[in-house]
């Protein structure tokens, strides 16, 4: 049983089951399976003999504190603190990822933003800007996290989080409660670049004119580094203000 760096709430992963665990009690998960993400895996040849059951990521939506709960709910947009999953279960010739998805717009226009943090493992986040007017993407990122990093999907970023070691990949976020927008992803065959277990990232043909990826550590990022320090329900529930970009 790990305990997870995410004081004052006591979470516990059981990684042999792959249960979470808050307040001693067992969370249930939604959860993604192979035959879900079968659109945005690259290597078809793997999918045609792979087991389409098997769940490759685990999400346990919007856990809180009751005395803490109402922060969460503040107008103009209610957010939710959730934990994602992702075994070390490989792809094929890709690392084992999340489907991907970008956010919808917010009264700005502007898409909503989000924050993850690594609780375990490493991970590594795809990120890439929409062009809302060519449906294109212009700027590509490939955010390199260790435990206990942050990272923010800036507002207007689609996002994929990605397993790159032998390890599970244990990693919390506060977003808005609001319904993702898949589909560009599935449509597009997966995110603009597949990242290989050899951690080589290869451009998706299904992209014109993709621009070149950037590979970034996730603190060497001034965004990022604002949110060093305590985990960030720690630090939402200090400081809720600190969060309002969120909610932009």
């Amino acid at each position: 049983m790990i305990r997870l760096n995410a004081f004052p709430l006591d979470l516990e992963y059981d990684d042999s089951e792959k249960k979470l665990y808050f307040d001693g009690v067992e969370l249930a998960p939604a959860t993604c399976t192979l035959g879900e993400m079968e659109s945005v895996v690259s290597d078809k040849a793997f999918l045609a003999k792979a087991d389409k059951k098997r769940v490759q990521y685990f999400m346990f939506r919007s856990i809180a504190r009751k005395s803490e709960s109402e922060l969460f709910k503040m107008p103009p947009l209610e957010l939710s603190y959730d934990i994602t999953v992702i075994p070390p279960f490989d792809l094929g010739r890709e690392f084992n990822k999340t489907l991907g998805h970008y956010h919808p717009q917010g009264p700005s226009g502007a898409r909503y933003a989000e924050i993850y943090e690594v609780l375990e493992g490493e991970g590594h986040y795809l990120l890439q800007r929409l062009d809302e007017q060519t449906q294109g993407v212009d700027e590509v990122l490939l955010v390199k996290a260790k435990k206990g990093d942050k990272v923010v999907v800036p507002n207007g970023y689609g996002h994929i989080s990605i397993n790159p070691s032998p390890s599970t990949l244990v990693s919390a976020n506060i977003t808005g409660l609001f319904k993702s927008e898949y589909d560009p992803y599935r449509l597009k065959g997966g995110g603009a670049y597949f990242e290989l277990i050899d951690d080589s990232p290869v451009p998706n043909e299904n992209y014109p004119n993709l621009p070149l990826i950037k590979k970034i550590n996730a603190m060497d990022l001034p965004l990022n580094q604002q949110f060093d320090g305590d985990n960030i329900y720690a630090q939402f529930t200090e400081s809720p203000d600190k969060f309002d970009f969120l909610r932009k």
